[in-house]
């Protein structure tokens, strides 16, 4: 009788793809929640260093911030050499599907919008880390495409990929190069100047217009003519049904967040409160009422990536065995519980983990533990939920020895 083929994840669809990487929309069996979560992971193509660290770094960070407009991180894993960020999936559209193409939103929306952003903003630079100390985040990467609207009108800050605590700006990148989205990247990145809460000013003040207009705000990015050029395009703003005073003070809000110079764009904090003063002018939007009507129509009518097209390939080893490993996250926020059943461990465990683990290949002199031992310990172990005896009976199913592999599906079905 062969063994049953237990997946660790089950890929239900395809929430976006990049040059490097992929996002699904999965279910984690081993998760106690029945909801389903993002994973996000690297294409099997992608073998740039870089791009592991920043993946890894993004997990690291998010982990730690806890704010409801800001995508929550449940744990990081990892498979077959691959770290797997598994994530809050948020059922919403982005902003750059809600303004469409040279329509833009209702003003009050845009604004409330661009205000919960610069809140949770404010809030991931002053995060305090592990250590106590503010974690200085910058996202540099702020666009309508990573400005979610979820179906209960919560605004949500996704794809912190390229985000930076400030301590680490020197080391980022190379002099002269930087990741960003062109249309929306401050003028001091191109030049290799620091990335600090300005470049997300910036980047914001890019996304409302954008999100006002429907259209990409362009500029010219010579220090002599870029303001001018800003100027020229907010004069074509004019969002409908918004007095000309109203619109008069929103051109010039965005004209201050998208000054050349970063010490002339408002500080976060005082952004924030100017958005928020813009947003009562405008009279506060419904969000979840404007997401009842327009988020979910458009996730209806969302054309459904197949699974087993062209992305497959870079997906297929996410149901293939249960080889995955947990990394450590420092966390503010309680980790999602295993689905394991919540029984009391042998009083004797760890001389029962030191059976059934590995041993490591620089202790070649510790003698192996007997099959009749490893049964055994696994026997004992029946019906623990710690995750080490979980994770080494995930190991030991492909065991060359058949009592062993019973024993440990056995330890399985009894956790899970």
């Amino acid at each position: 009788m062969g063994t049953p083929d237990i997946k660790r994840f089950e890929i239900i669809g395809v929430l976006g793809t990049g040059a490097q990487g992929v996002v699904v929309l999965a279910r984690d069996h081993a998760d106690a929640s029945s909801e389903p979560v993002g994973l996000k992971v690297l294409r099997r193509v992608a073998t740039d260093p870089d791009a592991l660290t920043r993946l890894r770094e993004e997990a690291r960070i998010l982990a730690w911030l806890n704010h409801p407009s800001i995508v929550r991180v449940h744990r990081l894993l990892e498979k077959d050499g691959l770290p797997i960020v598994v994530m809050e999936h948020v059922q919403g559209a982005s902003a750059m599907e809600l303004a469409g193409a040279g329509v833009g939103l209702p003003a009050a929306v845009a604004v409330e919008i661009a205000h919960q952003t610069a809140v949770a903003l404010d809030a991931a630079y002053n995060a305090e880390g592990p250590d106590g100390r503010p974690m200085r985040i910058v996202h540099r990467d702020v666009k309508p495409a990573n400005l979610l609207l979820s179906l209960d009108g919560q605004v949500k800050i996704v794809d912190f990929g390229i985000a930076i605590t400030v301590e680490e700006e020197a080391d980022a990148a190379a002099p002269g190069s930087f990741l960003g989205t062109p249309g929306y990247v401050a003028p001091e990145r191109r030049s290799g100047g620091a990335d600090t809460p300005a470049v997300d000013v910036y980047a914001l003040g890019s996304s409302l217009y954008a999100m006002l207009s429907g259209k990409l705000l362009v500029a010219t990015m010579s220090e002599d003519e870029h303001d001018a050029s800003i100027a020229r395009a907010l004069d074509q703003l004019a969002p409908e049904g918004v007095s000309p005073d109203l619109v008069e003070d929103l051109q010039g809000l965005v004209r201050d967040m998208c000054r050349f110079t970063p010490d002339a764009r408002p500080p976060i904090p005082v952004l924030a409160t100017r958005l928020a003063a813009a947003v009562s002018a405008l009279g506060a939007p419904d969000l979840k009422a404007y997401a009842a009507s327009n988020v979910a129509p458009l996730i209806k009518k969302r054309a459904k990536t197949k699974v087993r097209g062209p992305n497959w390939t870079d997906l297929a080893f996410l149901e293939q065995g249960i080889d995955v490993q947990e990394l450590e996250l420092a966390s503010r926020s309680p980790k999602r519980a295993l689905a394991l059943r919540p029984v009391d461990a042998p009083p004797e465990i760890e001389p029962l983990l030191q059976t059934i683990a590995r041993r490591p290949p620089w202790q070649l002199w510790k003698p192996k533990a007997s099959p009749d031992e490893i049964v055994a310990a696994l026997e004992a172990l029946r019906g623990t939920r710690d995750p080490r005896a979980v994770t080494r009976a995930y190991e030991l199913t492909s065991h060359a020895d058949p009592r062993i592999v019973e024993a440990a599906w056995e330890l399985l079905a009894s956790a899970c």
